[in-house]
């Protein structure tokens, strides 16, 4: 190697540890950055090769790692489909943005990313996987084109990808920035790879192996007077992984395709999740009912050559409020009325917060129903599912704490990541803080139901007397 080289090396070496770094790596730019931003339903964090998942099965996610900054400690504030996009898209909490459930609209004054970016001459695009964001739901707010299945609950992602891919080739060589937010929809129950990604093992369930659905699992527990044996919950996790894997295939294509089209240098990637899925605590191939880690918390790749230092980690507790702020800094504009704060500036969060969806009509019947279905996954009792209390909880470096009427838990969780052992007894004192805190934040975001919200009567009533909703 030449002294040149030698030096070249020792300094981007440097570089990658300077703190500075791990912000942004700021340089003359080559036009108008465009942005990608790619959500996928339902993905945990730890099904990815970077937060320590399967070795082999998510090269595109790796390569993201690899050549951007990933934030290891992200979450969401609701584990839903549509309350967490908003909450992504707006920079605002579902108690700020309205959406509290799957059957809420957007209301049109909500000021969404895409709008802003439209506001500075950004091309922008949507392409979603699944109906429940179509138009109606108000995912389309300041998209100039827009596509969402309408035959069907949801689309595969080998048939959105090559959608997205046809917008790059109509619109990568314009002069004007684009924005392309791609929807992926495939590691969402039901759990049903194609072929060449699943993995299934000889004690699997053979009537499970087509496809992991409700349907068939409730038809199965039936059977067996409401009881799924260790082999069936083992199957789900190998048939979710191996949809993990395929979405990771396609967003593989979408960066390939950016490359050959000379577009990687000047174009921001983002990728991440709006939830996650639960195989424990109770909770089952589910995450609606679910505030454990593993709904909650969600990858988060930022990836933007000569901007931010590649292969550096972040264990910054984040927000997925936080999104469209630090894009929108990236890219060096400035959208007052977002609630959350740039990952790049030099705000640090103490704790996150989080809740589950406040449930509509519909749901609060269903829930209990295939809750007394389907009670033991594997030995342990299905969680019970109290459709008429508010759930909540908060997140610290150290410690998490929810609450759920009277039940309440606390786990030391930088000790205990997969939250085994409430110490809410053990240290009562650390219990109350974290409760004042969450009342707090509460205080701070009451509920703010618009006139298109649904969510269970019993429910509704309890917020309204407790003034937790205006």
């Amino acid at each position: 190697m030449s002294p040149t080289s030698a030096r070249a090396v020792s300094f981007a070496a440097l570089l990658g540890l300077c703190a500075l770094a791990v912000r942004a790596l700021w340089v003359a730019p080559l036009g108008p950055p465009n942005v990608v931003l790619i959500t996928v339903d339902t993905l945990r964090a730890d099904a990815l090769s970077p937060y320590g998942g399967h070795a082999a099965g998510t090269p595109a996610t790796e390569r993201l790692a690899r050549e951007g900054l990933l934030f290891e400690n992200a979450f969401c504030p609701m584990p839903q489909t549509r309350p967490s996009h908003f909450s992504i898209l707006t920079s605002k909490y579902p108690r700020d943005h309205g959406v509290l459930n799957n059957v809420t609209r957007l209301e049109t004054e909500a000021l969404t990313l895409p709008e802003a970016l439209k506001a500075h001459g950004y091309r922008t695009a949507g392409f979603v996987s699944v109906k429940l964001l179509d138009s109606s739901s108000g995912a389309a707010q300041g998209l100039d084109e827009f596509w969402a299945p309408q035959d069907g609950a949801a689309s595969t992602a080998d048939q959105t990808v090559p959608r997205a891919i046809l917008f790059l080739e109509r619109e990568g060589a314009s002069a004007s920035p684009f924005f392309l937010w791609l929807h992926l929809f495939d590691p969402h129950m039901p759990y049903a790879p194609p072929d060449g990604f699943r993995r299934l093992s000889a004690e699997g369930a053979p009537e499970l192996e087509a496809e992991f659905s409700w349907p068939r699992l409730r038809e199965m527990a039936r059977k067996r007077s409401g009881e799924l044996p260790p082999e069936v919950l083992a199957q789900g996790k190998r048939l979710y992984q191996g949809e993990v894997s395929f979405q990771d295939f396609w967003v593989g294509k979408l960066l390939e395709q950016l490359d050959q089209r000379g577009l990687t240098d000047r174009t921001l990637v983002v990728l991440t999740a709006d939830h996650g899925e639960c195989f424990d605590h109770g909770v089952f191939f589910d995450h609606t009912d679910c505030l454990y880690e593993g709904a909650l918390r969600v990858p988060l790749i930022f990836r933007f050559p000569g901007r931010v230092a590649p292969a550096t980690r972040d264990a910054r507790l984040v927000e997925n409020i936080d999104i469209a702020p630090s894009i929108l800094d990236l890219l060096g504009l400035r959208q007052p009325g977002f609630g959350g704060h740039s990952l790049f500036g030099q705000v640090r969060r103490q704790a996150v917060y989080f809740e589950r969806p406040l449930y509509h009509e519909e749901a609060a019947r269903n829930r209990p129903q295939r809750a007394e279905e389907i009670r033991v996954v594997a030995g342990e009792l299905v969680r019970s599912v109290r459709p008429e209390l508010d759930w909540l909880g908060v997140r610290t470096e150290a410690w998490k704490f929810t609450t759920l009427g009277a039940q309440e838990e606390l786990y030391r969780i930088d000790q205990d990541p997969e939250e085994r052992h409430d110490l809410g007894a053990t240290f009562p004192h650390v219990a109350e803080g974290l409760r004042r805190d969450l009342l707090g934040w509460g205080s701070r975001h009451p509920f703010r139901l618009g006139p298109q919200s649904r969510i269970n009567e019993d429910l509704q009533e309890t917020l309204r007397s407790l003034g937790y909703v205006r």
